[in-house]
């Protein structure tokens, strides 16, 4: 998992159409910044080697961004939202 630099901060969005010229583009009137994913518990915390344990990762901004991707080392998991 990777995270924003610590210094990321806040600022408008800039979106440019084509060319980035003046007249293509468009300003965000809100702030937007990153958020950094933390996982703060699992449970249960075992289970079986052969697997088939459903799992519940706990933490803070857990569904920011568009998509979500779960592995237990190199097992992608199946994510219920």
């Amino acid at each position: 998992m990777d995270a924003a630099p610590a210094d990321f901060r806040a600022g408008p969005v800039q979106l440019c159409v084509g060319e980035c010229r003046p007249e293509l583009r468009a300003r965000s009137a809100q702030l937007y910044s990153f958020v950094t994913p933390t996982v703060l518990g699992l449970s249960p915390s075992r289970g079986p080697e052969s697997g088939g344990t459903k799992v519940t990762v706990m933490g803070d901004n857990l569904g920011a961004g568009s998509s979500v991707n779960v592995q237990f080392g190199n097992q992608t998991c199946e994510f219920f939202g």
